[in-house]
């Protein structure tokens, strides 16, 4: 029986067994590749955000990628961000909601500062109460959310579920999507219920700050994918259609609205307004008469998409 020797590694020091892994270790872009995959396994992310410093980075974005805040949250991950300030730019969708009805963002003097701090936030949704319960902020409030809002350069905007003060808050909160190409505006209304004058636009638009977004300074964001759900349809859309207005629709392809008897001159103005579309979801108030009038624009609309495919 012939025995034979081998011989046996024994690494004594840390600095000695970081040397060893030193001599098998990938390039940290392929490290990166790998943690991807583990995208939505947020265990697995922080297991691998401990392991060593070079994985940290990739982990983070991931685990930071979406924030949900609800009522108790800001302050606390107010002050994770105080103590690593660099968290804040991994995270690049952040949602916001009142899960508890408790009317929190508006009384939250947290809730602004915090929101100031995602510079490079490209998604921000708000998903207030359920249909009944229509969130209205305060004044106060409302200016500091639109002031932090208008410091990002958000690619869409969310906003369920809200009643404005007036024709002007819409439109401000508007202006701060210059760089979005998705806006979502979901059972969102304004708490006049006078139709606008003529010349009310054209008010409106002149006492609004002058953009001082990159490169978009009087310039409008292309939305291509818009919903627009609302019983102040007679009040938004002509501020949607003033020549000065904040967003051009001549690139949206996809649009989601609703259409009653109250609004149905207007809309019929508005859809007029959307030559690249190419999907069309329309809710119709169940009324014979709406549907009778409506149903000539749609074999229209209809024949008009038919022709944009062939």
């Amino acid at each position: 029986m012939s025995i034979t020797s081998r011989r046996i590694r024994v690494c004594t020091s840390s600095a000695a067994f970081n040397d060893y892994l030193m001599q098998d270790r990938l390039y940290v872009e392929l490290y990166d590749y790998i943690i991807d995959f583990l995208h939505d396994d947020h265990s697995a992310l922080r297991a691998c955000s401990l392991v060593c410093r070079s994985w940290l980075p990739a982990s983070r974005s991931h685990l930071f990628y979406h924030l949900a805040l609800d009522y108790g949250d800001p302050r606390r991950i107010f002050a994770a961000i105080c103590s690593s300030p660099h968290i804040a730019s991994y995270v690049n969708t952040l949602s916001v909601q009142d899960s508890y009805r408790q009317g929190w963002i508006h009384g939250d003097i947290i809730f602004p500062r915090l929101l100031k701090r995602f510079t490079h936030l490209r998604e921000l949704e708000f998903n207030l109460p359920v249909p009944g319960a229509k969130t209205l902020w305060s004044t106060t409030a409302f200016k500091e959310i639109c002031d932090a809002v208008s410091s990002m350069a958000l690619q869409s905007f969310t906003l369920r579920q809200f009643t404005f003060n007036s024709p002007h808050d819409f439109l401000k909160i508007v202006d701060t999507c210059r760089h979005a190409h998705t806006l979502q505006l979901d059972s969102v209304d304004i708490s006049t219920k006078t139709h606008l004058s003529v010349s009310a636009p054209e008010d409106l638009l002149n006492i609004l700050p002058t953009s001082t977004h990159d490169g978009l300074v009087g310039g409008q964001a292309e939305i291509k994918r818009l919903l627009l759900r609302s019983a102040s349809l007679p009040i938004i859309i002509p501020i949607l259609l003033h020549p000065r207005s904040p967003l051009s629709f001549s690139a949206t392809t996809t649009l989601t609205t609703n259409m009653s008897m109250d609004n149905y001159d207007i809309m019929i103005k508005f859809l007029g307004r959307f030559p690249s579309l190419e999907s069309l979801d329309l809710e119709i108030e169940p009324s014979c008469e709406l549907l009778t009038l409506i149903r000539p624009m749609l074999i229209l609309i209809h024949i008009q998409l038919i022709m944009k495919l062939i």
